[in-house]
């Protein structure tokens, strides 16, 4: 947390950038700049919201956007205070925003079972692939290919995490050839995985299934 301190004409200034102050925090706030001025906590008389229509003299701030900020009045022994921070009583804590990415996985050719390759043509395995830097959820997965010898049965495209499968993935009849997909999608915190995890794809299709030009992707949701 970056801290801006400043006191000048009997005024306080405490700018906590990226923090928002709430109703439980504001009286922290104000006796950590208190005691950092090295003026008697005890002796607080009193804390109260500032009204933006009638700001004191002793504040003098242009362009400020009053939705970002709160001002708050100490009265502490003989001295008259301000205490300006972002956020205010009015303010929630931000909730973690979440990031999507795509990983691609492939195959160009004719297939039966087998791993998938990676965006770059690297042949993937149970220990080998993708190495997630953040925690997060696997949120989505979609797959297109071709179906050469369609079979009575179905073409599973399996996840695996770490070398073991999950339970979420793609099934894709066989039934007809030609060009055939499927997507689905979940909520986080359903499939979860960890800084330092490894994914990569198999193709599992019924005896006598082939099938050429897998395309497919899978969504994380990272925070």
């Amino acid at each position: 947390m970056k801290k801006i301190c400043c006191l000048a004409v009997g005024i306080i200034l405490f700018l906590a950038v990226g923090v928002v102050a709430t109703a439980s925090t504001i009286p922290e706030v104000v006796e950590k700049i208190i005691s950092e001025k090295d003026l008697n906590t005890e002796e607080i008389q009193s804390v109260v919201s500032v009204d933006y229509s009638d700001l004191p003299e002793q504040i003098d701030i242009e362009n400020i956007d009053k939705t970002n900020l709160e001002i708050y009045e100490v009265n502490i022994a003989n001295e008259k205070l301000f205490v300006l921070t972002f956020g205010g009583e009015q303010f929630e804590s931000p909730a973690l925003i979440e990031q999507r990415q795509f990983l691609s996985f492939g195959y160009s050719g004719e297939m039966t079972d087998g791993f998938l390759e990676s965006v770059g043509g690297v042949s993937m395995a149970a220990d080998r692939g993708y190495v997630m830097m953040r925690d997060g959820s696997i949120t989505g997965i979609s797959t297109n290919l071709d179906v050469v010898n369609a079979v009575d049965g179905r073409i599973e495209i399996v996840i695996y995490k770490n070398g073991k499968s999950i339970n979420f993935g793609n099934e894709i009849s066989a039934l007809s050839n030609g060009a055939q997909k499927d997507y689905d999608v979940q909520s986080t915190g359903v499939v979860t995985f960890e800084a330092g995890d490894t994914i990569s794809v198999y193709a599992d299709g019924v005896d006598d299934a082939i099938w050429k030009d897998v395309i497919t992707m899978i969504e994380i949701t990272t925070n």
